[in-house]
């Protein structure tokens, strides 16, 4: 959830950068939220909407076209590998 900064501080995000915070700067503060509102920096300014994960198909290519009856010895079955995909380089004169 946002939250606005209501007074001034220094605040290390990522733990390291140190950035001074000013009145209106809106941002997460993750578990330094509790402790910040109760001391009165920060306030909550809105909800963050969390959108729902909708799955995706993702349409698969065959990788190899096997023939034959599989109940019958590997000798017998026909192996045909997957077409070459379109040539996207030049040849060099």
């Amino acid at each position: 959830m946002l939250h606005r900064v209501l007074k001034p501080f220094p605040f290390a995000g990522n733990g390291y950068t140190l950035e001074h915070l000013t009145v209106g700067d809106e941002r997460e503060f993750g578990t330094a939220t509790d402790g910040l509102v109760s001391e009165g920096y920060i306030s909550l300014a809105a909800k963050v909407e969390e959108r729902a994960v909708e799955p995706v198909e993702i349409a698969e290519e065959p990788a190899a076209v096997i023939t034959g009856d599989l109940a019958e010895p590997a000798a017998e079955l026909t192996f045909e590998p997957p077409p070459a995909p379109a040539a996207t380089r030049r040849k060099r004169k």
